[in-house]
């Protein structure tokens, strides 16, 4: 059983990433996996391969969510949430799911 491990989209701030670390939660960002310029896909795609829910605000990873199906999961939250709402409910998640229930799955923090 493995846990839920998150990669975080560009425009979640990087405050969410170190209070999810600072709770033991694997969580990488976008720079840190360079992949500053690639594209929706791209992102999709990687999280998909490294196994990663990916961590949202924008609406376009819910398009393609919907048009494959096959994903490691996607958190995604509307802009003006707090980085704390983010943290206990990326928390939460990781917490109460693992990563085989969160495949496919898209969960509205």
């Amino acid at each position: 059983m493995a846990a839920v491990r998150y990669y975080l989209d560009e425009h979640v701030a990087e405050a969410i990433a170190t209070g999810l670390r600072n709770r033991g939660i694997d969580v990488l960002t976008l720079s840190e996996a360079a992949m500053l310029r690639a594209s929706d896909r791209e992102h999709f795609s990687y999280a998909y391969e490294e196994g990663r829910v990916l961590v949202t605000h924008d609406d376009d990873f819910l398009q393609l969510a919907d048009q494959t199906g096959e994903h490691a999961g996607v958190a995604f939250a509307p802009q003006g949430r707090s980085i704390g709402e983010l943290v206990r409910g990326l928390t939460m998640i990781a917490e109460e799911m693992e990563a085989e229930g969160m495949e496919g799955h898209v969960e509205f923090l």
